[in-house]
């Protein structure tokens, strides 16, 4: 795009002569970059500039991948204040490409995080602190395993990756077959499952009314696990960028234990996300945070 330097420019072309001017420096302020980024996003720029989003904008003007614009946006979103171009004290003094590694912890494996950390201690932090699920149904962390394990552990993971494979040339795109954490905890404990997990292309809702829809016909899914002496039900469905929805119904007592007029069933949502979280949180997670993040990830879901 052509910015016409004769007239006095708007922000917005400010905005693509100062990044284009930071992208020629030798040292390149990663952290002012991000701050814009941000800021041209939350002033939707794009649009003056003619652009659909931030992100054609970014590969249009500068050059930058999706991944890199989005990286930019979280390190500002994640580490740095909304009121000026600056770090929050308690990540000065990491660099801008461990910033972009700690994106994917939480806050207290951050804080495990030292400045004197190289990058690739980082990942392996990372990825010693990532819960895997072995092939025995077992679920620990990767860093526990011997070097044997890792290794049966990567063979695993192959011949799901090829399995999966097999299932989609197939032509049974929207189910996948899944049998992970279904194992027989207790041989007294019936526990029985569909074997099968709704899985959808992209949804497209269009508002907040569709995905409240979504959300409370859950049963539509399809049981996915039932434990009926724990009076425990539950329903999967697998987005399509790979995140996993769990609704479990169970019963809460109150008064004197078992008395069938005494009972309220509590529904719970239980989201893995593979960014944040990688793991199933039992006590489940509000309504509200699931609508969110359906909204901000409607193009991937």
């Amino acid at each position: 795009m052509i910015i016409d330097k004769i007239s006095s420019p708007t922000l917005a072309q400010q905005f693509v002569q100062i990044i284009n001017e930071d992208l020629l420096k030798i040292k390149q302020p990663h952290f002012d970059i991000a701050w814009r980024l941000r800021e041209a996003k939350d002033r939707d720029y794009a649009s003056e500039l003619g652009y659909k989003d931030i992100y054609e904008l970014s590969e249009s003007e500068f050059g930058f991948k999706k991944s890199s614009t989005a990286a930019y946006i979280a390190i500002a979103n994640e580490f740095m204040r909304m009121s000026d171009m600056d770090v929050q004290t308690e990540y000065k003094s990491f660099s801008y490409s461990q910033l972009v590694e700690m994106l994917s912890l939480d806050y207290y494996d951050r804080r495990q995080i030292k400045p004197d950390m190289t990058v690739k201690q980082i990942r392996k932090y990372k990825q010693d602190h990532k819960f895997v699920n072995l092939e025995n149904g077992d679920r620990v962390l990767y860093g526990e395993l011997s070097d044997r394990q890792k290794q049966q552990y990567e063979e695993y993971r192959a011949k799901q990756k090829e399995e999966s494979k097999l299932v989609q040339t197939s032509g049974q795109k929207n189910v996948e077959l899944d049998t992970e954490n279904l194992q027989d905890f207790d041989k007294n404990i019936t526990v029985a499952s569909s074997a099968s997990i709704t899985k959808s292309s992209l949804l497209g809702f269009k508002n907040k009314v569709e995905r409240e829809k979504f959300l409370t016909e859950y049963k539509s899914w399809g049981v996915w696990l039932s434990a009926p002496e724990l009076e425990l039900t539950c329903y999967k469905y697998k987005f399509a960028n790979g995140a996993e929805l769990v609704v479990s119904e169970s019963y809460y007592y109150f008064g004197d234990c078992y008395k069938t007029d005494k009972k309220v069933m509590q529904v719970r949502y239980h989201l893995q996300d593979n960014e944040k979280c990688n793991f199933f949180d039992m006590s489940g997670i509000a309504k509200t945070y699931l609508l969110d993040y359906m909204t901000a990830k409607s193009k991937e879901i």
